[in-house]
């Protein structure tokens, strides 16, 4: 009884070792990331290195978590606004809102550009398509392409 214990627990942390979330094959570039000003932004990373690199924000709103304990904060910069959700003291990225061809994400797609242009980019992903949406799903985060007549007004990277 105790070897099918022991040989259910090694099995169990294989398969916890397996479908764990990967550093570098887990996410590529321009999935997660965004450039602004030459310094690139991504989902999970802390909002004070953020504030280093880039400034501090033209405004932000609070409100109540309602998946963490804490608040949620929206930072409002020119042209993009990053949500953060709280982990202990410290607010990490959820999501990218780029609002202005002033931001691209590092595959280099950014607003103004076409569907066409968005598609070449941005070649993996599990894709799903409408006349105004263009998402790329991935294991644990996407990427939505906001569209009006083939042009792409909006981009949000999110969790």
């Amino acid at each position: 009884m105790k070897k099918l214990i022991y040989i259910a627990l090694c099995l169990g942390l294989i398969l916890l070792a397996a479908c764990s979330k990967g550093g570098s094959g887990s996410r590529s570039l321009g999935q997660t990331e965004a450039r602004v000003q030459g310094k690139v932004i991504a989902l999970d990373q802390n909002m004070a290195d953020v504030k280093k690199a880039i400034g501090e924000e033209l405004s932000c709103e609070t409100a109540p978590s309602c998946m963490y304990e804490g608040e949620d904060k929206t930072f409002l910069y020119d042209g993009f606004q990053i949500l953060t959700y709280p982990n202990g003291e410290e607010d990490f990225v959820a999501s990218i809102d780029i609002l202005s061809d002033k931001v691209e994400i590092a595959s280099g797609v950014k607003v103004g550009d076409t569907v066409e242009t968005a598609k070449e980019k941005m070649q993996e992903g599990e894709l799903s398509e409408t006349e105004f949406f263009l998402t790329y799903n991935y294991d644990d985060h996407g990427l939505t392409f906001y569209i009006t007549n083939g042009v792409i007004t909006e981009i949000e990277l999110f969790q």
